[in-house]
């Protein structure tokens, strides 16, 4: 079967056999000139995909080895994610947020291994050894089912301003923390979340240091400072776990903790079980760089070990912080610990060390996406001082952001929900079904209903948890509003009454 730009491949028995002598003498003078067909221009058949394997030809480029890339997948489990996931237990409850824990995030490992595997046949196909996700995402509209043929020409930029949306919404959720910490840290904890002056103030104060590191233009001299925030990372996590397993005189298990948490909450669970699995931007480029790629997929390869025990983590800090504080667990499970012993102060200034070194990793890839690729061609004078007024402008339109979410639990579920559930679910599946028409076209296959599947899951998914979201934020700041206007109103009845009364 051949490919066309236009429409399903048609099988190659059904031509007229003078149109098959030219195509296979075009075919074999592309493969003895050895030259690979541009991106979107593909006349490859289908049947000659197997001559060509793209991890024979990437072997021993990257850099990772098998056990690299299994840290790079466990490493990248401890961040804001994993702290949230106490607080998700209490918006679902503790059955409903193991059985949700376990099918969403193997869910989304199935997607992952989809889109890695479409990936690779594109390439197999266009006869490259690795083609970047949003060329792919191109190539897929461009030879796929044909009303995505119209939207070809804005598959790579909508590709590449979610995936830019998905790392600046974690660069948000970064100074939010970092704010609250820092309140945490002078004893300002009830000002910690919410909209005051206090958050207003801790969250400016993050802005000139971001700003220092995020100046930073060559990526490997952050490279030491990702490694010593690892080692950062790892400690406050201990620390977090001896607190919830030390010994009190109440046990382990706090009383008010429910089976099942409340149907109009639980869509927060479901977005931030997104956030915290689906780490898009770290498996795409692990298996890029692994020296042996071909071990990154498979049943129970390095990216499904790896995976396994990272959802088993999440899932058992989570059950393990909402059983050992119940409904006084907080948006982030360092908030929730006692304050006021060394042990605490020193794990919340680790955790705001571990997220101010990892801000500008994050912040790079919104800058290579926006500034390298969209704005820098266009600059003609002084593009460096621009860059750094780009770079700058990213510190303080996350700053803001963060402010104007001041719950870390609902900006964490928002950008799963919005991000991920497009870049993990709803994508991967796009790009499988556009390969499938580009095989079978009409004729339906399992592939395509299967596609069509996941696309509606990850729909509802995206209205779900973004509905959730944005319900529990507005009924959230009506609360605080009406709470404090009842305050202000019992203060001022208590002045008016006499001294003598």
């Amino acid at each position: 079967m051949e490919q066309t730009g236009s429409g399903p491949i048609a099988p190659e028995s059904a031509k007229p056999p003078r149109v098959m002598k030219k195509r296979v003498k075009r075919r074999n003078e592309m493969e003895g000139e050895g030259s690979a067909p541009q991106i979107g221009q593909s006349r490859m058949s289908v049947a000659t995909l197997d001559a060509y394997d793209p991890y024979e030809y990437r072997v021993g480029q990257g850099h990772l080895t098998n056990c690299q890339a299994w840290v790079h997948f466990i490493k990248c489990s401890f961040g804001t994610g994993v702290l949230t996931m106490p607080m998700g237990f209490k918006h679902a409850g503790l059955i409903p947020g193991f059985i949700l824990g376990i099918i969403i995030g193997g869910f989304c490992i199935y997607c992952m291994q989809l889109l890695i595997k479409n990936m690779v046949h594109i390439s197999a196909r266009e006869r490259k050894p690795y083609i970047p996700f949003n060329d792919t995402m191109k190539y897929t509209f461009s030879h796929g089912y044909p009303m995505c043929q119209k939207m070809a020409g804005c598959a790579k930029p909508f590709t590449d301003f979610i995936l830019a949306a998905y790392h600046f919404g974690i660069c948000i959720t970064y100074v939010n923390y970092m704010s609250q910490t820092s309140l945490a840290v002078v004893g300002k904890q009830e000002s910690s979340e919410g909209y005051n002056l206090e958050t207003i103030a801790s969250t400016a104060c993050w802005v000139i240091p971001l700003c220092a590191i995020n100046s930073i233009r060559n990526l490997k001299y952050l490279a030491p400072v990702s490694l010593v925030g690892n080692v950062i990372t790892a400690i406050s996590m201990a620390i977090i776990l001896y607190y919830i397993f030390e010994p009190s005189e109440h046990g382990f298990v706090s009383d008010d903790w429910e089976y099942v948490g409340a149907i109009s909450t639980i869509p927060v669970y479901i977005g931030i079980i997104l956030f915290a699995v689906e780490a898009f931007g770290v498996i795409i480029a692990v298996e890029k760089d692994m020296i042996n790629p071909k071990a990154f997929g498979g049943f129970f390869g390095v990216f499904d070990q790896a995976m396994f025990i990272v959802l088993a983590w999440y899932l058992f800090l989570g059950c393990a912080g909402y059983l050992r504080y119940g409904s006084q667990v907080h948006s982030s499970i360092s908030f929730t610990i006692p304050f006021g012993t060394w042990p605490a102060v020193t794990m919340y200034i680790l955790l705001c060390l571990t997220l101010f070194c990892s801000y500008p990793l994050h912040c790079f890839v919104v800058i290579d996406i926006i500034w390298t690729s969209k704005i820098l061609p266009k600059v003609t004078k002084r593009p460096l001082l621009w860059e750094m007024v780009f770079r700058w402008s990213a510190v303080v339109v996350s700053a803001v952001g963060a402010v104007i979410i001041p719950e870390l639990d609902l900006l964490i579920s928002l950008i799963g929900s919005i991000c991920l559930s497009v870049l993990g679910i709803i994508m991967p599946a796009v790009m499988d079904y556009n390969v499938a028409w580009s095989k079978y076209g009409m004729e339906w296959s399992f592939s395509m209903v299967k596609s069509m599947l996941i696309v509606v899951l990850g729909i509802c998914a995206f209205f779900v948890g973004t509905y959730g979201c944005v319900y529990r934020m507005v009924t959230t700041s009506l609360g605080n509003s009406t709470a404090k206007s009842s305050e202000e109103s019992f203060a001022y009845q208590e002045d008016e009454i006499p001294e003598d009364y």
